[in-house]
């Protein structure tokens, strides 16, 4: 479902062709006169996320999505949600943020939590208000051409639009073949559309177009709360709260469960709220795959003893396995992939893993699926891509009896740890940074077989235009700051990715909500001090403290991570035939040949290698990436047809 509309911002008429586009797309005028269109209902039968519609004297409001604690809204607005009947939910939803913007104006939108993307349109003050929600998860593309504003809650519908300029962003497409780490940015592969940033919203009225960020997270505002025990209780009672805001309201009940904390806190904090409706949860396994190959120190690949262990203890989930990695309909349907999510992906592999899950959940005939998304920033902080930060940030004395008791708990040499926690933060950068590459030189086997290190073969354009950036690594530098700066910096990196995260729902069918993105529960966790995130040698002490009466001890104390996707060699080699056909069929000219270097790309493929240790990372990484983006490519090259 989505809406899409054209409004003209100064006066005068829309072009009679916009009007006539809309409603054949979608077969109804919603809402229009002389300066606008507006069209809104189903694009594709697989489309999951619902649409609605509320009207009234003063406007009218399409809204994408959902909202979370419609009770509470409702009850701040003096209408009781249940008094509403013969309204479905998305339509329910749609009246509520509209009687929501008529009580408080603009001032609605620090009101309304969940996922969704909304238009609303006061015809007598011909003012227009697109929103999207904190974590962008439901987008608004956006075009402005010759004084026409026309936006939709789909790309591809953009994309097919008469009058919307195809011409390819080259700076960022040169960069993402490239595989660069630039600074996060809300943008799509074309010049002429971008995505309205998450929590924001545009207010459009006498010809301006005002831009106004509604929310952000206080990175200076401070938790009084100290013990641990008084944390952990709070954080439980908002995640439930988030949980149940992310609950369907018919349908089945399913959960995304791995063997990690994130997204068992949801599926189990699901399974307490549901009374006696069963949960369905769904994990992704490796059936036919030897694991012990890929079990390491650091990770673990089969997750299916964890989750069998959570469901033993809770008698309303059930658990379904599906093997991941399989062949599946989108690596060879390339054309259907681009006009479902009118975007190349730039790593195949994770998003083909867990696509026969997805296939797995819909054929139970469920809409919603339940994610942990979000929660490494949120409720299990402190785990690896932050627990050393975290440490070298505390007081001398501290970092060492950190370090004390982390080597203690984990096996390791203490004198190493104590060096490098409690003595390497005093140390130069530079000095570090030698330190860091002398204790690598020993580190854990490889997940893939080394080899070496190659990029994407860039056509000359591309080459020169990712010349200023190359070398520059947003990602190294953000994590070089404080562990607060790094923190925000991952929150502002996912609320860029939320339009990717969209793309995949319309690919999988499904819509994934993610409570981890409940504005009170972010909000109360990124105010915490740092040290109920790593305390007494356990990191995510939070997460563990808050789940301790809900996860089994295999879960609760497992420390490694869990391994998936990991399997990107066994796909190319089940591809092998198609990637080189397909890389043979490339024209060294078009608009494949201004991004990549089509000879180079070709002898890639001339030379396969014959042994799985030939195809590491620097082979395989680049030139799937190059044959998937050509493909991408040629699409847009051929008008992007629906």
């Amino acid at each position: 479902m989505a809406f899409a509309g054209s409004l003209a911002l100064h006066d005068g008429a829309l072009p009679q062709s916009d009007r006539i586009w809309l409603e054949r797309r979608f077969g109804n005028d919603t809402g229009s006169d002389a300066g606008l269109a507006l069209s809104a209902g189903p694009l594709a039968a697989a489309d999951p996320v619902q649409t609605g519609l509320a009207r009234s004297g003063r406007g009218l409001l399409a809204f994408v999505g959902y909202l979370a604690h419609g009770a509470d809204l409702a009850s701040a607005l003096g209408a009781p949600r249940a008094a509403q009947t013969g309204l479905g939910p998305a339509d329910l939803d749609a009246a509520l943020a509209l009687a929501a913007f008529e009580r408080w104006g603009l001032d609605a939108a620090s009101r309304l939590e969940g996922g969704f993307a909304l238009v609303w349109w006061q015809p007598h003050q011909r003012q227009m208000v697109l929103m999207t929600d904190i974590m962008g998860q439901r987008p608004i593309y956006a075009c402005l051409e010759r004084g026409i504003l026309r936006f939709a809650t789909s790309l591809p519908l953009l994309l097919g639009w008469p009058g919307v300029p195809l011409d390819i962003d080259a700076a960022h497409m040169a960069g993402e073949l490239a595989g660069l780490r630039s600074a996060p940015a809300s943008r799509t592969h074309f010049s002429a559309i971008a995505p309205i940033p998450a929590a924001s919203l545009w207010s459009i009225a006498r010809g301006q177009i005002a831009r106004q960020r509604y929310w952000r997270i206080d990175p200076d505002r401070r938790s009084q709360v100290r013990r641990a025990d008084d944390a952990a209780e709070a954080v439980r009672t908002l995640l439930d709260r988030a949980v149940a805001g992310c609950l369907p309201h018919d349908g089945p009940i399913v959960a995304q469960m791995s063997g990690g904390l994130d997204s068992t806190a949801v599926a189990t904090s699901a399974a307490r709220q549901i009374g006696s409706r069963m949960l369905d949860t769904v994990t992704t396994v490796y059936d036919n795959q030897p694991l012990a190959a890929y079990d390491q120190r650091h990770f673990f690949a089969d997750e299916r003893a964890h989750a069998e262990a959570i469901a033993a203890i809770h008698g309303n989930i059930r658990a379904h396995f599906v093997e991941g990695g399989g062949p599946h309909r989108y690596e060879t349907e390339l054309d259907a992939m681009f006009a479902l999510s009118g975007a190349p992906r730039p790593n195949m592999a994770p998003f083909l893993w867990y696509q026969s899950s997805f296939d797995h959940v819909r054929a139970m005939g469920a809409r919603v699926l339940l994610k942990g998304q979000l929660g490494n920033v949120v409720l299990s902080w402190g785990g690896a891509e932050s627990r050393t930060e975290i440490i070298r940030a505390m007081p001398v004395l501290r970092r060492l009896s950190e370090a004390r008791a982390w080597s203690a708990g984990q096996g390791l040499a203490p004198l190493r740890l104590m060096l490098s926690w409690g003595i390497g933060p005093l140390l130069s950068p530079r000095l570090r940074a030698v330190l860091e590459r002398w204790r690598k030189r020993g580190g854990a086997e490889a997940l893939w077989p080394a080899g070496p290190v190659s990029v994407t073969p860039l056509a000359p354009m591309a080459d020169d235009l990712i010349a200023p950036g190359r070398g520059a690594d947003w990602f190294a530098e953000a994590r070089s700051g404080s562990v607060r700066d790094w923190r925000l910096a991952l929150l502002a990196l996912n609320q860029c990715m939320g339009e990717s995260f969209h793309r995949g729902d319309l690919l999988a069918g499904l819509e994934r909500r993610h409570p981890f993105a409940d504005r009170g529960l972010l909000e109360f966790c990124f105010a915490l001090p740092d040290d109920h995130y790593v305390r007494g040698g356990v990191d995510r002490y939070l997460a563990r403290r808050v789940l301790a009466d809900r996860l089994p001890p295999r879960v609760l104390t497992e420390r490694r991570s869990g391994l998936q996707a990991h399997d990107q060699p066994a796909i190319l080699r089940r591809r092998r035939r198609q990637v080189i056909a397909g890389v043979e069929a490339l024209a060294e000219g078009g608009l494949a040949g201004d991004y990549i270097d089509v000879p180079r790309l070709k002898t890639m493929v001339r030379n396969w290698p014959e042994t799985d240790a030939g195809l590491h990372w620097g082979y395989w990484a680049p030139l799937y990436r190059a044959w998937h983006y050509a493909g991408f490519l040629s699409w847009v090259e051929r008008g992007c047809p629906a």
